[in-house]
């Protein structure tokens, strides 16, 4: 047996920083650390862990058991406060904190309240795990592997979690703000209460997901993908993207307010009930979409192909649509145009014609309501189909004036 645990970091770039120097654990060659063994002492790995950050690349921590953690002394670690003593052993937990963790293996283990926050944990895996009440701050998770684990109630703030996979894994009350997603693979797993406010969902692929009351606010999200999955009583906000992708999958009851998809593909997607007001698809296709008792209210679909809308009499558009508002708040900004409009005398303008903003939204507002008539009639909503056909000789009107063609 060596007298040193002699692992090889096979990530480092650094010469003399190439093997682990401690020393072996209980007849292993290797430390305790990267001994290939399962059921290490939980209060045993506690001790051997240093108060610096320490380089531990390539961990294993198999069948490990913390037992009952205080989520309390957690808390006050973080903060650098001492935790009180008279405290049983077992229950403060390890502190990782800026520790370098690279491919670490957390295996069929229970370690509670654990805290990761500004550890390197890239390409590390944790598989049939629990880490209920864990902190990843600001920690580096790229290229992690979560397979069919817990992390209930833990903190991922401001993390990196890029090209990371969660399969078959359960969050529930987690924060994720101001994370890092980029190309984040989410396979059936359960998402409930979380948040995602001001992350980056870019390159992302949801599939097979239930999420229920769950957060996504002020998120950027090109090209991402969501299959097959649930996102009930959920609050999406403020998301933005182009090159969305979302079909076979629901929305039901949810909040879907000021969104944004550019050049984007929604098909066989259920919004029975949501809230998607404000919302702007420009230049996208939906297909086979449910807006049964949906509000539309402000809602664009700018150059965007509706086939196969369902609605209800109880779906809600609006009086006007959000381009014949914008063109009246332009027009009552000017009021020589003001003045032509409510028809006093009956004038001529001397416009620029189509070079005016106010022509550009109203023949958009014209389009829409058109598109209102026939998604409408398609769904034998005929008496509401008739008021916005009144809407768009309204709109033609309008244009008719700016352009100088209207005849009292």
């Amino acid at each position: 047996m060596s007298s040193k645990c002699g692992h090889t970091y096979s990530t480092t770039t650094d010469a003399s920083d190439t093997i682990c120097e401690r020393d072996p654990w209980r007849g292993h060659d290797e430390c305790i650390w990267h001994a290939d063994d399962g059921g290490k002492p939980f209060d045993e790995l506690k001790r051997e862990r240093k108060d610096d950050p320490e380089k531990l690349d390539g961990a294993i921590l198999r069948d490990v058991n913390s037992g009952s953690v205080n989520n309390s002394q957690a808390r006050l670690l973080r903060k650098g406060e001492t935790p009180k003593e008279g405290f049983k052993v077992g229950t403060s937990p390890i502190d990782f904190s800026n520790c370098s963790l690279k491919n670490a293996t957390f295996e069929n283990s229970r370690i509670m309240s654990t805290i990761f926050d500004g550890a390197d944990l890239s390409g590390a895996t944790f598989k049939n795990s629990d880490l209920h009440s864990s902190f990843f701050n600001d920690a580096n998770l790229s290229d992690v592997k979560f397979n069919n684990s817990s992390f209930d109630s833990s903190e991922f703030e401001g993390a990196c979690l890029n090209f990371a996979s969660l399969c078959k894994s359960h969050f529930h009350r987690v924060d994720f703000e101001d994370a890092s997603l980029t190309g984040l693979s989410v396979d059936r797993s359960h998402i409930a209460r979380s948040n995602f406010k001001n992350c980056s969902l870019d390159g992302a692929r949801i599939s097979d997901v239930t999420a229920y009351e769950v957060n996504i606010e002020s998120t950027i999200a090109v090209g991402m993908e969501i299959s097959d999955s649930d996102f009930k009583r959920s609050s999406i906000e403020g998301l933005s993207g182009e090159r969305i992708e979302i079909r076979d999958s629901n929305f039901i009851g949810s909040t879907f307010i000021g969104n944004t998809f550019d050049i984007s593909e929604l098909s066989r997607v259920d919004f029975t009930g949501a809230d998607v007001s404000n919302s702007i698809f420009f230049e996208s296709s939906m297909d086979d979409i449910d807006f049964s008792s949906a509000s539309l209210h402000n809602a664009e679909f700018k150059k965007t192909k509706l086939n196969d809308i369902q609605l209800s009499n109880r779906t809600e558009f609006g009086e006007k649509c959000i381009f014949e508002k914008n063109a009246d708040t332009a027009i009552e900004e000017d009021s020589f145009v003001n003045l032509a409009l409510m028809r006093i005398p009956p004038i001529y303008m001397a416009f620029s014609g189509e070079s005016h903003k106010e022509i550009s939204k109203l023949e958009d507002s014209a389009y829409v309501y058109g598109e209102y008539q026939r998604i409408l009639q398609e769904n034998a909503l005929f008496e509401e189909a008739r008021e916005y056909r009144i809407r768009e000789k309204e709109s033609w009107r309008k244009l008719a004036i700016l352009r100088s063609e209207f005849v009292k």
